[in-house]
């Protein structure tokens, strides 16, 4: 209880004075290294809109995803937030749809400083084809194994990004792949 204690201490002399646009830039979206990080890398220009990189990043950066996917023609800009212990569900709705079918719903756990350590991305498969190609840059070629279906898994940024057919609804896999230039970030500004 007093180490817990002292380190609660010790970090609010650090947050101390800091002022409060600093302290919600720290909070939300790490720092301005990392912010510029994800904005630099992940800009989509035939489609005018941003990418993100989800491992290691801030669960708040998952926001900017869905312009991006309205841009995409996926799911309209709607986001529902459902907030668990070390999870946080994003529900996207105004999907184009038919009948019987969901929302594209991104399940995503945390850290204890809320970093993404792992998403699964869930929903119409017309819907999660579209997100894995351009999200992650997939050719043409790949596009066709992936459409015959099983398992297919690419390396991108940090991520290492499977599109899993083996389940009653397809869903995209994200993990860490150890590359780590995300988190090198992270660490040179503490």
């Amino acid at each position: 209880m007093q180490a817990q204690g002292q380190r609660f201490l010790s970090s609010w002399e650090d947050l101390k004075d800091l002022d409060e646009d600093t302290l919600y830039l720290k909070e939300r979206l790490g720092s301005i290294k990392e912010y510029n990080f994800q904005t630099a890398r992940a800009y989509d220009d035939k489609h005018y809109s941003m990418r993100i990189q989800f491992i290691d990043a801030k669960y708040s950066y998952v926001v900017l995803f869905a312009p991006y996917m309205e841009r995409l023609g996926v799911c309209s800009n709607t986001i529902e937030i459902e907030n668990l212990t070390n999870r946080i569900i994003f529900t996207l709705r105004g999907c184009n749809v038919g009948l019987n079918v969901h929302p594209v719903k991104l399940d995503v756990k945390l850290d204890k400083d809320n970093r993404i350590t792992q998403v699964d991305i869930i929903g119409a498969s017309q819907h999660l084809l579209k997100i894995f190609k351009h999200q992650w840059w997939i050719s043409e070629d790949d596009m066709r194994a992936v459409r015959k279906g099983a398992k297919f898994t690419v390396s991108r940024w940090d991520e290492k990004v499977t599109f899993d057919w083996r389940q009653v609804e397809p869903v995209i896999k994200i993990r860490n792949n150890g590359m780590g230039n995300l988190r090198r970030i992270i660490e040179r500004n503490k």
